[in-house]
């Protein structure tokens, strides 16, 4: 049970970086695009994963891994641009490279931490439920 509550609490803490990122950049270019555009559907997938995690623990691991891999592109561009653009070379609005390797913002930093927590916590759940399944098929539970 407790597992399930710090599940919710990084959910939420990922919900509100989500949020803080959606009012920024709402109305701009950068707010709708390739990069930005993904963690946007990623927001109402963490709301779904909170909400589901104690009566369908593993359709909210599978909903919260599937919105940890929209959410990481625009917060390691935001954290990390000139590295970002390197390594996913693409068709930029500005050709030139940034000049920072790292720019530090507590928002971006928050959402990475959590947006990992959240995985490891998905990938435990989704290990537990189908170790518990193969275990209740053989007749042994585990503690």
């Amino acid at each position: 049970m407790r597992q399930r509550i710090a599940f919710v609490a990084a959910c939420l803490v990922c919900i509100a970086v989500w949020w803080h990122s959606f009012w920024m950049f709402d109305g701009t270019e950068f707010g709708a695009g390739e990069l930005a555009g993904n963690s946007f559907c990623g927001g109402p997938l963490l709301i779904l994963a909170a909400i589901f995690v104690f009566k369908y623990p593993r359709a909210a691991s599978a909903s919260a891994l599937l919105a940890c891999v929209l959410f990481p592109p625009l917060y390691l561009y935001l954290l990390f641009p000139r590295p970002f653009r390197k390594v996913w070379p693409g068709e930029w609005s500005v050709p030139t490279l940034p000049r920072e390797s790292f720019v530090w913002n507590g928002w971006w930093a928050l959402g990475i931490l959590c947006i990992g927590l959240v995985a490891v916590m998905s990938i435990l759940f989704l290990i537990r439920s189908l170790t518990d399944r193969q275990g209740a098929e053989t007749g042994v539970q585990s503690l």
